[in-house]
């Protein structure tokens, strides 16, 4: 069983793209892991570009959890109100027609 309090079985590795080298997960707090995630801005038809970040955000905390780490993951969806410019305008016109 993964256990990531408790000396794990299995080392979790994630990608830093600023040193562009694996390294190995370590909670900041021993014992519980924060996520925030960034969610989808409504604006138009969706596709699996948008559901792929769910899908990756889901098993990494479903993971974490199983290896006995206590997780609190923040999604933000953003809505029409945030949008800006010419595709503002057009995602208000989609919003208007399919709300």
């Amino acid at each position: 069983m993964l256990d990531l309090k408790n000396g794990p079985d299995m080392n979790i590795l994630f990608h830093n793209t600023l040193t562009n080298q694996k390294e190995k997960f370590e909670p900041i707090k021993p014992g519980s892991v924060k996520m925030y995630n960034c969610g989808p801005t409504v604006y138009g038809e969706q596709h699996i570009g948008n559901f792929s970040m769910f899908v990756f955000t889901d098993i990494l905390r479903r993971t974490l959890e199983y290896g006995g780490l206590k997780v609190k993951q923040v999604i933000n969806f953003t809505d029409f109100g945030h949008l800006s410019g010419d595709q503002g305008i057009e995602a208000r016109r989609y919003g208007s027609h399919h709300s």
